[in-house]
């Protein structure tokens, strides 16, 4: 059923509108295409007419097909008896009518076109047909009321008809060049019987100087809608759609981007949505950085906090992949019950059972490959190198294992780093595995870091000062995309942190406190037994008497005077059996067991 025209009163919201006048119509066209983004029967409608004045002041808008039929104003049709040749009747064109050109050849009716158009009609069409490669009289010109233009593109010789893509950088050129339109003039295709493309003044898309956390955010949370911002505005619009996350579609993240860029800031709005929709938590951080997620500590369960020391952050990503840890487990069930992952899984398990985000910032500080430094083995230097190696190879096969498995489990996790490189603890066989990309800063530029071609931070949004917050994002399933993130402060004056936390708490009271997460230095040992070897020691945990921390050996007595120094695994079994820590899978433990068993043995010169 064809589509009506809509009369649009203009007096309360326009009541300046004046036909003719470009400057008059930017902000209703912009409103128009608003309206279309959010109820689709409004979509593709174009201004057609302006009606009464004062009061009666009316916008009659027409559904742009209305257009397949339009022709320009004095367009003259008829048939041609004489030589079918482009050339020649061009120049009969010229010679019978004056001032006319030729807008239509139509070899099956054998009919022809031409109509006066005006210098800036003639350049506009020339300049189109020139850049989609169009025999001029097959790009039909039709001015609009607003100042811009319809251009209707014929079947050249009975091919398929040109079809911009909705990121065409032909057109957003063309559209801006003073023979079409001028800055900020934006274009869209719609596709009927043939091809229009629309041409309206406008001003280029841009952000406001903040943007506050949509109430859909904490009111509406979803696992499948993490919300962190807003689009830049397509053209035309004025407002942006939103900046989402979809965890079932990309359960791996990456964020990218310089110091005060605005890291911290986003991903503090991704932790704030995934905890608003049931998810749980884990942040493991550089101990200097890890004081921006101190606010979440309250809803951390325990153990899932990494922030205090290099050993802590790779004990900390080590149980969710280690034997008997959080994926074998959920995998064990999972097959059970017959089903392939946790999305499968019915809704009380999943809720006793709940998404986990795992969040790794500041990644270089303790995953980034450390060469380890040759000589005297007893070197400081070199005992310092060698034990950075082996705890950084530890943090790192916990990352890279937790991308390439993890999501099956309902495990998603968030890797942050100034940049994604191989030398930062990134490589490609960690990146590959994270569908989300989003690279922080105005100036960002994702480089390889992105797998297809994408956009920048345009110029104008950061000469009028509002870039801040800013960067472009590349999401498996949506078109890349520049983005701003959301960011507000209290009206008591509390920061954004602080809100977020605010506004958590109401719909989700904590059940910890601000040290909940702690994991203590026993447990650290189970899990990452090379911390043993820190030189200089590591355990310094209050809850083991001081005379039994360092330098124990055996399973439980203090040690003679004369017996040598347990190292490593060994003494890390020695600290557990002392301290009676639960032990994570008995494969794990009877390693432990067999490698103290194994040093002692080689100290003492015993044999098997």
């Amino acid at each position: 059923m064809p589509r009506k025209t809509i009369s649009m009163p203009l007096i309360n919201r326009f009541p300046e509108t004046r036909p003719g006048d470009p400057a008059s119509f930017v902000a209703l066209d912009s409103f128009i295409e608003e309206l279309g983004a959010q109820k689709p029967e409004y979509k593709n409608y174009c201004i057609q007419n302006i009606t009464g004045k004062g009061e009666t002041l009316k916008a009659v808008l027409a559904p742009c097909e209305t257009w397949e039929q339009a022709v320009y104003p004095g367009t003259t049709t008829e048939q041609w008896e004489m030589k079918w040749d482009e050339k020649f009747i061009r120049k009969d064109i010229f010679q019978e009518h004056p001032g006319m050109e030729l807008t239509g050849m139509d070899p099956y009716t054998r009919t022809v076109s031409y109509a006066p158009l005006t210098p800036q009609a003639l350049h506009a069409r020339n300049t189109i047909a020139a850049q989609l490669k169009y025999k001029p009289q097959d790009v039909e010109t039709i001015p609009l009321i607003d100042g811009g233009w319809c251009f209707r593109l014929k079947n050249q010789d009975g091919t398929k008809p040109y079809i911009p893509s909705k990121h065409d950088p032909i057109m957003d050129i063309t559209s801006q060049l003073p023979q079409v339109g001028g800055k900020g003039w934006w274009w869209k295709t719609v596709m009927n019987a043939s091809t229009l493309i629309f041409i309206h003044p406008g001003i280029l898309p841009t952000f406001p100087k903040t943007i506050p956390m949509t109430t859909d955010a904490w009111q509406h949370p979803s696992l499948k809608h993490i919300l962190y911002g807003a689009k830049l505005p397509a053209k035309g619009r004025k407002y942006g759609e939103d900046a989402y996350i979809n965890l079932k579609d990309t359960p791996g993240i990456l964020v990218c981007g310089a110091s005060n860029g605005g890291k911290t800031t986003l991903i503090n709005a991704i932790i704030f949505g995934v905890l608003a929709a049931g998810g749980n938590l884990a942040i493991i951080d550089d101990k200097g950085s890890a004081p921006d997620y101190q606010g979440w500590r309250p809803w951390l369960e325990n153990d899932m906090w990494g922030g205090d020391s290099p050993e802590n952050a790779a004990a900390c990503l080590k149980q969710f992949t280690a034997p008997g840890g959080m994926y074998e487990t959920r995998m064990k069930q999972i097959g059970e019950a017959g089903k392939a992952n946790w999305w499968e899984m019915d809704d009380q398990w999943r809720r006793e059972n709940p998404l986990w985000l795992v969040v790794a910032d500041e990644v270089a500080q303790y995953a980034a490959p450390v060469k380890k430094l040759s000589g005297d083995k007893d070197n400081p230097d070199v005992l310092e190198s060698a034990y950075r190696q082996n705890l950084h190879n530890s943090a790192y096969s916990s990352l890279l294992r937790l991308a390439q498995v993890a999501r099956k489990a309902g495990i998603c996790f968030l890797y942050a780093a100034q940049s994604a490189t191989s030398q930062n603890g990134l490589d490609p066989s960690v990146r590959n595995n994270l569908s989300a990309k989003i690279c922080v800063g105005a100036n960002a530029d994702p480089g390889t870091t992105f797998t297809n071609k994408y956009p920048l931070v345009p110029a104008n949004v950061k000469e009028e000062g509002v870039a801040v917050g800013t960067g472009v994002a590349e999401i498996a399933g949506q078109n890349d995309y520049v983005y701003k993130a959301y960011f507000e402060t209290g009206e008591e004056g509390q920061d954004w942190g602080q809100l977020l936390a605010e506004r958590l708490t109401m719909i989700r009271p904590p059940a910890g406190d601000e040290t909940s997460g702690k994991m203590s230095e026993s447990r650290i040992l189970q899990l990452v037994p090379a911390a043993g070897d820190k030189p200089g020691g590591f355990l310094d945990d209050e809850s083991i008497p001081g005379d039994e921390r360092m330098g124990m050996g055996g399973f439980g007595a203090d040690p003679a005077p004369t017996d040598p120094e347990l190292r490593g695994a060994a003494k890390a079994a020695h600290m557990l059996a002392q301290t009676g820590a639960p032990v994570m899978g008995s494969a794990l433990a009877e390693a432990m067991r067999q490698g103290a068993v194994m040093a002692q043995r080689e100290a003492t010169g015993q044999k098997q």
